[in-house]
This record gives C-alpha cells, sequence and structure tokens, in this order.
C-alpha cells in the first residue's frame, strides 16, 4: 500500500512538472 501511495504522488509530480514544461514551450 505504501509503494502504491509512494507511485502515485511520484506519478503526479512527475505530470505537474511535465504539465509546466509544455506551458513553458
Amino acid at each position: 500500500m505504501n509503494k502504491n501511495i509512494k507511485y502515485s504522488q511520484n506519478f503526479l509530480t512527475s505530470e505537474k512538472v511535465l504539465n509546466q514544461i509544455i506551458k513553458q514551450l
């Protein structure tokens, strides 16, 4: 369960970063 939560948080963070990069483009 903890691993799942960590993975989800990492995925969400990566998505936010990707979205910011796309906006800058």
